[in-house]
């Protein structure tokens, strides 16, 4: 049974919940900003169809809004990386140490890439 506390979300189980906001989308069960109520519950049922993991509303919920403020960072920062490369294998920017140093204190949404491995840094 799920609870409402915290869950960790692996590669594979995200592919499936990316998918699964795909598919409600096209139901018109998530609008521009959030999942109606039936879309949560489709969303909790393809979780465990798809990847065999029980979620509550409220971890979708929880889930979703990382997911979008995530995206919204990242829309954000490609904006500020006019003239910078991507790597075609992980998606991420390549950027100097001090391009990457220069952006720490710009947007405090931002604070979470500088908690995530950059193997991609170019020096």
């Amino acid at each position: 049974m799920a609870g409402g506390g915290h869950t960790h979300w692996t590669e594979d189980e995200l592919h499936a919940f990316l998918e699964s906001c795909m598919e409600e989308i096209e139901a018109r069960n998530i609008t521009s900003s959030c999942p109606k109520t039936q879309g949560y519950a489709n969303l909790q049922a393809k979780m465990l169809s798809k990847a065999g993991k029980h979620v509550s509303k409220q971890q979708v919920k929880n889930f979703w809004g990382a997911c979008r403020r995530r995206f919204q960072t990242w829309t954000w920062l490609e904006s500020m990386a006019t003239g910078l490369g991507t790597n075609p294998y992980t998606g991420s920017i390549d950027a100097s140490p001090e391009w990457w140093e220069a952006m720490e204190g710009v947007s405090p949404p931002f604070l979470f890439l500088f908690a995530l491995p950059k193997p991609c840094v170019q020096t």
